[in-house]
């Protein structure tokens, strides 16, 4: 089920308003809206899932009003975080509130989308799924993790971070899509090589954190497609970009600080 603007529009002009003067009046933001309207369906995927099961439209399983109360939830959600938290961004709430109603790997395609195509494939996922089967000792780092995690955030690509590069697993995965392994130089940091690992980065070092080992002994596990893989938390990204002190990463901050808030009050439910 997508959000319909065209709808929107033909309601505002028969009730005698402008969407702009709908959008101030409902409290909602152009950036909100027009995010719920660019989602192929607003539902969760779960919902989905089962009506794949039933062998039914998704619709079958929704009263008319679910749609509006959903909407109506985030919007009151929202306010309630806002409220709670002064200085936290709106836009960004409502988004990360939307994003966590969606499967992890939907919110790191969309987080990878390029001219409106998906570029996280089957290909990346399958590279990622033999790293797990092959036992390496690794983790989804940076704006990927963040994203994994529901932060409302784009990236170029998804880091790795590895316990250790020599791993005869981390071969037998690249050999596996064709991929394979560029050792550093004086030139070029490690990286991979090949269609199938193309947007992935290798990170050798996470400025202000702890080593590898601890690292990963508090990272979230999260499902992604059919297999479960660590992921550095939001709280140890912002603290490694506090560190960092990049400007791109100074940009940042306020999205994934804002986004971390909205994730624990959502988990307080």
């Amino acid at each position: 089920m997508q959000l319909s603007l065209e709808k929107i529009k033909k309601l505002c002009t028969e009730k005698g308003c402008t969407v702009q003067q709908l959008l101030h009046d409902s409290a909602v933001s152009k950036n909100a809206l027009y995010s719920l309207a660019r989602k192929n369906t607003i539902l969760p995927r779960s919902v989905h899932a089962i009506a794949k099961t039933l062998n039914v439209p998704a619709s079958a399983l929704l009263t008319v009003d679910s749609l509006a109360d959903n909407i109506n939830d985030i919007i009151r959600r929202a306010a309630a975080i806002t409220g709670k938290h002064k200085k936290a961004d709106p836009d960004t709430i409502r988004h990360t509130l939307i994003l966590l109603q969606e499967e992890p790997l939907d919110r790191l395609r969309r987080s990878l989308l390029r001219g409106g195509k998906f570029i996280f494939t089957d290909s990346e996922i399958s590279f990622l799924r033999d790293l797990v089967r092959q036992n390496v000792d690794f983790m989804i780092v940076g704006l990927s993790a963040a994203a994994l995690q529901g932060a409302p955030v784009v990236t170029k690509n998804i880091e790795l971070c590895f316990k250790y590069l020599a791993s005869a697993g981390i071969k037998k995965a690249l050999k596996k899509v064709s991929g394979a392994y560029v050792p550093p130089s004086a030139i070029n940091t490690p990286m991979f090589a090949g269609e199938a690992v193309k947007l992935f980065d290798i990170v050798v070092h996470m400025p202000g954190l702890n080593d590898f080992e601890q690292e990963k002994n508090n990272a979230l596990t999260v499902r992604l497609a059919d297999f479960d893989i660590a992921v550095l938390s939001l709280e140890r990204i912002i603290q490694s970009k506090k560190v960092t002190g990049r400007a791109k990463d100074k940009l940042v901050l306020p999205v994934l600080k804002d986004a971390l808030t909205a994730i624990k009050e959502s988990n307080k439910k």
